[in-house]
């Protein structure tokens, strides 16, 4: 049967098209004796079935991850190296064995999940941030034994502390979340029917699945255990949530944009004497509407993607258009006006934004790297320590699909989807003889799986 057979190339039994100006990759594959057509679109992993010109349905095989870092030599998961990494390595020790599917990191830790809903993590141990049982550093990603059996699907990582939810939507946190001034070594189950979360410098805040209230703790605060709020739903729905400093910033799908300021406890207050300014006095503060310690940003077109870390925020417009926040520890915002990313990307179409202390990063539709800002270490991952002031391509990645980006303070992580990747590859013409033997022989069998599902 053709699904168990590779193709022989030397046969000449397969041929490749592709329309550049189509918004789609076209491959005809011509396998005796069937002869059967597949359009690859340029999302990840999107195979659509073709018969007579009708698509019937989309078949959506197992997705790949394959995971690359660049910056500080001791946050990438590497081991031990000297040299920082100028340009993205592969992390063999995940890949060799696994796909991964999301990322995060911090300025000392990170986290990645697999395809099998695992979590390995790696970097500095202390307050049991890293979820072993200890506060050992590790150098290497390794994997969350106490959640092994549980199915991982979002993870976040803040200053001192981490998080994971699970695909039935509980809350697992650990590090320095609680009353225990060593932190807490391993998971522990905190919240159910949690849609989202994000870690700020040290608070946790998780949107629940009704998208109406969120909740926010953190030893940092005083406030050891989750406080319930209630979102106010004038503007939309909420959909997306992210941390950076001391606050939260929540996305609607109205576009609109919820900055909640998390407010210390008073004993907290007393203890650092922090005078903790709503907004300085200078800021644009005719763009907010804003209630006790929550802010609706106001002046921006649609907003569809945000990212925040301890210095800055940033949000993505519909038009594709970049907006920047310089964020002040004390208050909301440091400078009158947020900074307009004015020179454009290449190409329209940005799926996924990043911030870390000093850099940005964003990725476009096309899966094609940009990153900009603060270039030492390696972290933007162009090959030198000099900053970028605009976005600028990562070439070393430029022929891979990537599919998820993170931002930290001296590195960052990419996820990059294999089967893409080699598929543009191949309609470019840029793959090895092994290369193209892997993935026709996979796209064969996506063809034979399709005319068994409908025609038998």
């Amino acid at each position: 049967m053709i699904a168990n057979n590779p193709i022989d190339l030397k046969e000449k039994k397969t041929k490749i098209s592709m329309s550049l100006d189509s918004s789609e990759y076209v491959i005809d594959l011509v396998t005796p004796p069937r002869q059967r057509s597949l359009t690859v679109s340029k999302s990840p992993s999107s195979f659509t079935f073709i018969k007579g010109g009708i698509k019937n349905n989309v078949l959506t095989p197992e997705r790949t991850g394959t995971l690359s870092a660049f910056g500080g030599s001791e946050f990438i998961g590497l081991g031990e190296i000297v040299e920082d990494a100028k340009h993205p390595i592969d992390v063999g020790a995940i890949n060799f064995r696994f796909a991964v599917s999301a990322v995060s990191c911090s300025g000392t830790h990170s986290m990645v999940v697999t395809h099998t809903g695992q979590i390995f993590t790696w970097g500095d141990g202390s307050y049991g941030k890293l979820g072993h049982g200890d506060t050992k550093s590790r150098l290497v990603p390794t994997i969350v034994e106490a959640l092994a059996t549980v199915n991982i699907s979002k993870v976040c990582c803040g200053r001192h502390h981490s998080t994971a939810i699970s695909g039935e939507g509980v809350l697992y946190a650990w590090g320095y979340v609680s009353g225990v001034v060593e932190g807490i070594t391993l998971p522990a189950k905190y919240l159910s029917n949690i849609f989202e979360a994000g870690c700020g410098k040290s608070h946790i805040s998780a949107l629940a699945d009704s998208k109406n209230k969120m909740y926010v703790w953190g030893v940092g605060i005083g406030i050891p255990v989750p406080t319930e709020h209630v979102l106010d739903t004038t503007y939309g729905t909420f959909k997306s949530i992210r941390c950076g400093g001391n606050i939260t910033l929540l996305l609607t799908d109205s576009g609109s944009v919820l900055i909640h300021r998390v407010t210390p406890s008073e004993e907290k207050l007393k203890q650092e004497g922090e005078a903790n300014e709503l907004y300085s006095s200078d800021f644009y503060s005719s763009e907010l509407e804003h209630t006790e310690n929550r802010f609706w940003m106001k002046g921006l077109p649609y907003v569809k993607l945000i990212a925040c870390s301890e210095n800055y925020i940033m949000c993505c417009t519909e038009e594709d258009v970049l907006y920047t926040y310089k964020i002040d520890q004390q208050r909301i915002f440091l400078g009158k006006e947020p900074s307009k990313i004015t020179r454009t990307l290449y190409t329209k179409g940005i799926v996924d934004i990043s911030v870390g202390h000093s850099h940005f990063a964003a990725v476009l539709k096309n899966g094609i790297l940009y990153t900009w800002g603060n270039g030492k270490r390696g972290k933007l991952g162009h090959g030198t320590n000099s900053n970028a002031k605009y976005p600028t391509i990562v070439n070393t990645l430029r022929r891979q699909y990537i599919t998820a980006i993170s931002c930290a303070a001296h590195h960052t992580l990419t996820v990059s989807d294999f089967w893409t990747t080699n598929i543009l590859k191949l309609c470019s013409g840029r793959s090895t003889l092994r290369e193209k033997e892997i993935v026709l022989s996979y796209l064969a069998r996506i063809e034979a799986n399709a005319f068994n599902h409908y025609f038998k």
